[in-house]
């Protein structure tokens, strides 16, 4: 399932505005919001005015839901974590809250959460774990309540904490340090396999897929290589002479033919000899996606994915000189 959702949830994260829904895993995404069936789970946080907003660290602020669903969007859920690894974000009540009433009931139920987190650090052993990680939940409450209230200017009031003992305050903070250590770890070691990954991707392994979390920050890339056995016999029909394969970061992957296909139907639009519904027409289903549209500048919109220009072209020539280079050395056997 985490998979499937993995798609939309980027969408989110880079705010795309182009509806991009996955049946198969009830996870939809509006570029502002995104749903899990048909509850919505997350926004791009703004101000009551319409502007954005920018958490005390610089980063964009992403309200996400903290209510409790079924095991579906949890998993949504989890993908979306994933994917706005870059952005803030605030686990409250309402995630549409549009005023500074709503936004203080948000706020509210934040310092409710780690008052209760302090009592019930209160109510367990002295120096345990349970209560040391009681107390770290009810420290991180209080610092995502300041900062929500900071943002929103909603005015801070000082949260009662129970009293406990020197040792277990040392030993919560001490658990809390270890706790931001090990997720410092954790996104390092994340982004030097996403780095790997990426270098193998653009290698031509056709079993390495691009790595997604880095896509939102990453231009769109693409790739040429040989189609594997499976690939050959699927696309039989549309590799032509060669089996020559276009691989896009977005991930999508069309037989060489196709994407010239599409690229000389884009040149014809550019140059004024056809009209973009005329070369939609003539346009062959490729891998379950259709184009939807052609541009004015010759761009391909194929549903969530954009093809630029540039981008045809450049693939254009450099399939053609692998498949020449394919041939070349087929014939010297």
């Amino acid at each position: 399932m985490s998979d499937i959702s993995t798609h939309a949830t980027h969408e989110f994260a880079a705010r795309r505005p182009a509806y991009t829904k996955n049946r198969r895993a009830n996870c939809t995404s509006y570029g502002e919001t995104i749903d899990s069936y048909t509850t919505e789970i997350a926004r791009h946080a703004r101000q009551p005015n319409g502007d954005r907003v920018t958490a005390p660290d610089g980063r964009r602020v992403i309200l996400a839901t903290s209510k409790t669903y079924s095991r579906t969007t949890e998993s949504h859920m989890w993908d979306l974590r994933s994917a706005c690894s870059n952005y803030r974000i605030f686990y409250v009540w309402d995630t549409s809250a549009n005023s500074k009433n709503r936004h203080r009931h948000n706020y509210d139920r934040l310092c409710a959460a780690a008052a209760d987190s302090y009592t019930d650090a209160i109510k367990r052993r002295n120096g345990s774990m349970i209560q040391s990680d009681s107390l770290s939940h009810a420290i991180h409450l209080t610092s995502e309540a300041n900062d929500y209230a900071k943002i929103y200017k909603l005015g801070r009031r000082q949260l009662a904490r129970p009293e406990l003992s020197p040792a277990a305050l040392a030993a919560a903070k001490l658990n809390e340090d270890r706790k931001r250590a090990r997720d410092k770890r954790k996104a390092a070691a994340a982004i030097r396999a996403a780095e790997t990954q990426l270098i193998a991707w653009r290698s031509g392994d056709p079993h390495t897929r691009y790595p997604h979390q880095l896509a939102t920050v990453l231009p769109l890339e693409l790739r040429i290589r040989l189609a594997t056995d499976a690939e050959t016999i699927t696309h039989a029909n549309d590799l032509g002479s060669a089996p020559i394969m276009l691989d896009t970061s977005k991930g999508i992957t069309v037989p060489y033919n196709t994407i010239e296909h599409w690229h000389n139907l884009a040149r014809t639009v550019v140059q004024g000899d056809m009209t973009p519904e005329t070369a939609i027409q003539l346009a062959a289903q490729v891998a379950g996606w259709r184009i939807d549209r052609i541009t004015a500048n010759g761009d391909i919109v194929a549903g969530c994915h954009r093809i630029p220009y540039t981008v045809q072209r450049a693939a254009a020539k450099s399939a053609r000189r692998q498949t020449v280079a394919h041939l070349a050395a087929k014939s010297a056997v």
